[in-house]
Order: structure tokens, then sequence, then C-alpha cells
């Protein structure tokens, strides 16, 4: 048995070089900037208190960068599991609640037990029944849905929460005349800050830059921007060791949820860590230890309160183009999210609510793929379908109908596409 395949860290860091250090150092502080806003925006999606967010960034990564074979693939809280966890959780218990977080808490350690079993039976094939389409539609839906839900935020107006999004849009219609001015306009001037840096260069923090000038705008000007929401009181220190609550009922209850974040879960992590993985030489994903990493960080998070978390599009890619090497750049946006917990903690008071909705509003709509939906469309109608009817499925259906209309419709045209070739092939032969 070779121990570095079942713990890739000992492939690395016995020979770790200085020259590497300062390439994981700007990486690791980079993302570790990006990450704490994102992370406390991500846990108001989850229905979470903020630094639940927080949580989810320490333990996680760290399990992470032990088990994974990636190096550069960023672990975390993500929009899309962070709404999934909302859609299923708030049928069971208050939003908000403790019952609320300790499901959540719960549905972590059922979706790391799920991952690590898949990986230690070799079962990351599985993954190969989602098509790129059924992944393009899935993923687009699930976006515009998080954007939507974030309106209530955006506008200062109590929307309900939905992943249909014909109840949305009803309900937005609706209410829409009641839109609190000072609200909605802190959330569009964060917009378009984030908007016009991302032009400027990418690699400006954006997401902590409208955060620090939210907070000075409410604390300093806080009498001209009455009843805007702000996030308030988020307790300092880092989670202490706690077993998440266990019942059986529960566990049957949180099932169909747990299965879709597993899929949607490993989807994302192999998504973006092979397209990691092509610019690197020194390494190879290994699907298989991937979903016992995941399993893992999953796992031993939901023991020091984290929700399920997965790796990040923008945060891995970003972790990459700023010279990580290694997974030392996850071990030091750790180090900064423990700093965060320990001492920053009470400067996020005055944070609006609004800022929030406004970063993640602009991070999921570039999820939201036109390009690849027109190029389907020129190529292959077929596969256009299948994209169509996922979007469709996921946006009206819900998330959890939409990914499994979209796995039955990838495998039905699997199942066709290699028995037609067959039966023209067949035909050929007779002709001959």
């Amino acid at each position: 048995m070779n121990i570095k395949k079942i713990i890739p860290i000992l492939e690395w860091l016995p020979n770790y070089q200085s020259s590497r250090f300062n390439g994981d150092l700007i990486a690791g502080i980079t993302v570790g900037i990006i990450l704490i806003p994102q992370g406390i925006a991500y846990a108001l999606i989850a229905g979470l208190p903020p630094i639940y967010g927080l949580y989810c960034a320490l333990l996680p990564q760290i399990v992470y960068a032990i088990f994974g074979t990636s190096r550069q693939v960023a672990i975390g809280p993500v929009a899309m599991d962070s709404l999934i966890v909302a859609t299923g959780v708030s049928t069971l218990a208050l939003v908000g609640t403790d019952r609320y977080i300790s499901i959540a808490i719960l549905l972590a350690l059922l979706v790391g037990i799920i991952q690590f079993l898949m990986g230690v039976f070799k079962l990351g094939f599985l993954v190969s029944f989602l098509s790129k389409p059924v992944i393009t539609g899935f993923t687009s839906a699930v976006a515009l849905i998080i954007g939507l839900n974030q309106f209530r935020n955006l506008l200062g107006i109590d929307f309900i929460q939905s992943d249909q999004i014909q109840f949305l849009i009803v309900d937005i219609w609706l209410k829409i005349t009641a839109i609190h001015i000072p609200t909605t306009s802190i959330g569009c001037i964060a917009m378009v800050i984030i908007i016009l840096f991302r032009k400027i260069n990418k690699k400006i923090p954006n997401a902590l830059i409208v955060v620090i000038l939210g907070i000075l705008a409410m604390k300093y000007f806080g009498t001209i921007f009455q009843d805007v929401a702000i996030v308030k009181n988020i307790p300092a220190g880092l989670p202490s060791f706690s077993i998440p609550i266990f019942d059986f009922q529960l566990i049957k209850q949180l099932m169909p949820i747990a299965l879709t974040l597993v899929l949607v879960g490993y989807l994302e992590l192999i998504s973006i860590g092979k397209t990691l993985e092509v610019k690197q030489d020194e390494y190879r994903l290994r699907p298989n230890q991937e979903l016992i990493a995941l399993g893992l960080s999953n796992m031993i998070g939901s023991f020091f309160k984290a929700y399920p978390s997965t790796s990040s599009f923008s945060r891995s890619a970003i972790n990459q183009e700023s010279g990580a090497t290694t997974g030392m750049a996850a071990l030091i946006s750790v180090v900064m999210v423990v700093f965060t917990l320990l001492f920053l903690t009470p400067y996020f008071y005055y944070l609006p609510n609004t800022v929030l909705a406004a970063i993640i509003i602009i991070a999921v709509f570039g999820l939201i793929n036109f390009s690849e939906g027109f190029y389907l469309w020129r190529t292959n109608k077929i596969d256009f379908c299948l994209m169509l009817i996922t979007f469709i499925s996921t946006l009206t259906l819900g998330i959890e109908y939409g990914i499994l209309i979209g796995v039955i419709s990838s495998l039905t045209l699997i199942s066709n596409r290699k028995i037609f070739p067959k039966k023209g092939n067949q035909k050929k032969n007779r002709d001959q």
C-alpha cells in the first residue's frame, strides 16, 4: 500500500521548496480576502447565521489540503450548495432556529459519509452520467434561482424564498412597489463598483472593497440610510467540537437532498479540478481520491459546525492565477479566516445585507452560460434540447427534480446513442 496515494500531502510537503512559498503566500492571502465576504454571504443563502460561512472555510480546507489530489482547488462554502441546503432544510425547520442549524450540520455529516464511501468503493465513474448539457442547464438554472432569491435583500423587501422560479417572480411582481430606496441604492452602487473593478482588473478584491465601503457608509452615515438591514453581531472565536444530532427519521427525510449535494458537490469539484489540472505537470487528479477527500472534509467539518462544502469555481481559478503551486496556499487562507474569527468579527456589525446580496448576484449570474447554449443550438440540437429540459425542469420543479430529470434524460440519450449507431452499422453492412 502506497501511503502517499492515500495521503497526497506526503507527496509534496516533505520536499516543499522555499521558492514555492511566495506564490502560495500571495494566492493564500488573495483567496482568503475573497473567501471572508463570500463565506458570510453564502451562509445567508443557506439560511444560516453569517458566522457559519466562516466555519465552513476552516476544517474542510485543512482536510482537503491533506487528502485532496488537486493543489489549486479551493474548498469551502459555495452559492449553489448553499441554496440546496436552504431548499432541503427549510422544509424541516424554521430558518434561523437552532434546530435548522443542527439539521444543516447533520446534512454535512451525511453528505460526507456518502462521498467517503463512494470513494472507498471507487464509484467516481457515476459522475459520467451527467453530460455537459445537463451540467450547463442545471448550473445556469440554479444561478438564476439564487440571484432572484437575493432580490429580497437587494431591494429590502420580504419576498418568499423558493427554488421554483414561478413563485419567486409572482411574489416579486406583487411586492415590487414596496422597495426600500436606501437599501436598493446601496445595493445597486455596490454592484456597479464590483462590475467596474472587474473591468479594470479581475484580481482586485472587489468583494472586500464593497464590504468595507458598505460598513463605513452605515457606521458614519447611518442616519441617512435609515432602516437598512445590517448583519449586526457576529460572535468571535473558533468553532468548538460538537457531535451532530443523530436522528434516523431525520436522516431518512434528508436523504434526497443529501444525494443531490453529493452529486452536485462532487461534480463541481471534478469540473474545476480537471480544468486546473490541464495547466499542471506535477500531479494528476484521481477522481475516487477526490471523493474520499471531499467526504472527509464534510465529515470532519460537521464536527466543527460546518455545513456542506465543495470547491469554488471562482476562488479555485483565482488561486491558480495568483500563483498557488501546493496545498500550502489553502492553509494560508485558513490562517486568514482564523484571524478574522478571533479579532475582526466586531467590524462586520454594520455590514449591510444588500451589499452581500450584490456580491452574490454578480457572482452567480456569471455562472449562467449563454455561450454554451448558443454553441449547442448551432452544433447539436439534441444536446441543446437536453440542456433546455434540465434548465426548465430545475427552474420550475425545483433543484431535486431538476437534477433527477437531467440525469434520466442524459441516460436516455446515452442509451440511444449506443443503440442507433449499431443499427446504422447493421444497415450499412446489409447494403454491402
